[in-house]
Order: structure tokens, then C-alpha cells, then sequence
């Protein structure tokens, strides 16, 4: 599954402060949580498929900083 955001006025901020081994938690529409651990961490120029697909990872997230055009790309394992 693959996430994307944008920074703008404060939304996703968060971002600057993930770490490997971090837990994040995704809840979906019907209420069911699954949860995940962050296991890389790259900074590109574009979140096209060939960034994206660097590693294989059951989930993806990708944030775009407006101010640096930049995007962060957060490869996550399920935590058992």
C-alpha cells in the first residue's frame, strides 16, 4: 500500500522526526488497525515508481516537502 501527503501549514510536520524503528499505526475506514515499523527512511527528488519500488515494503508512505521539493519516502514492515 503506498500513502502520499503534502507539508502545507503544518500538516504532516511530523515527518522530520521519524526514525528507523519507529512504529506507525494505519487505520483504515472500517476501524481495522494494523501496525507497521519503519525500516528505511530515503530523501528524493521525485516519488515516482522507480523511488518508490527501491524497496519492497508491504507499506509506503511518501511526504512532500513544498519548501525543499523534496520528497521522503518511508519504507515500513508489519510489526508482528
Amino acid at each position: 500500500m503506498q500513502i502520499g501527503a503534502t507539508t502545507q501549514k503544518g500538516q504532516y510536520d511530523f515527518y522530520r522526526e521519524l526514525s528507523v524503528g519507529d512504529t506507525v499505526i494505519y487505520t483504515d475506514m472500517e476501524g481495522n488497525r494494523y501496525t507497521f515499523t519503519i525500516t528505511s527512511l530515503r530523501y528524493e527528488k521525485h516519488a515516482d515508481q522507480a523511488a518508490l519500488q527501491h524497496e519492497d515494503a508491504p507499506l509506503k508512505l511518501f511526504v512532500k516537502n513544498i519548501y525543499s521539493f523534496e520528497y521522503l519516502i518511508v519504507f515500513c514492515d508489519v510489526l508482528c
